[in-house]
């Protein structure tokens, strides 16, 4: 039992710079909204080619967040 309190102990100063470092780490919320613009290239260009284009994550782009 002894030993696992130490183990603990031990842990404490670890999870602690782990959480403030991730907690410094966030970035200001933002918007992002599908990249109509990028995804009509990409099928056009695919379509001249004869490939169907299956988009598993569409390409994103960031807006401005209101406020």
């Amino acid at each position: 039992m002894l030993r696992v309190v130490r183990g603990f102990v031990r842990a404490i100063p670890g999870l602690a710079v782990a959480v403030l470092l991730g907690a410094c780490a966030s970035s200001p919320p933002s918007t992002q909204e599908i990249d109509q613009q990028k995804v009509a290239a990409i099928n056009h260009a695919a379509s001249r080619q004869g490939v169907k284009v299956l988009w598993i994550s569409m390409p994103t782009k960031r807006i401005a967040s209101p406020g």
